[in-house]
């Protein structure tokens, strides 16, 4: 809370209440957005290997290239931070 006399400077409005839940809240929801991302990368890697085996076989290279990339993925979304 701001008194009267005083003078409104960055440190003094990260006081008010709420500014620093709101920070918070919005770093937690590019965390999540982010592991999201990753989440959908993998499934996709995984969901393109098995509709490419059936229309064209994949040789043993592109297939392991594809679920490595999928597996990366999965690696550094778990490796977010959990704000909980």
């Amino acid at each position: 809370m701001v008194l009267s006399g005083t003078h409104l400077t960055p440190e003094t409005l990260q006081d008010e209440p709420g500014k620093e839940n709101e920070q918070e809240r919005k770093f937690e929801m590019k965390a999540n957005q982010l592991k999201t991302v990753l989440d959908a990368v993998a499934v996709a890697m995984a969901v393109a290997v098995i509709v490419l085996n059936i229309v064209n076989p994949l040789s043993l290279t592109a297939v392991t290239t594809l679920l490595a990339i999928g597996v990366g993925a999965l690696g550094v979304a778990g490796l977010q931070k959990s704000g909980r």
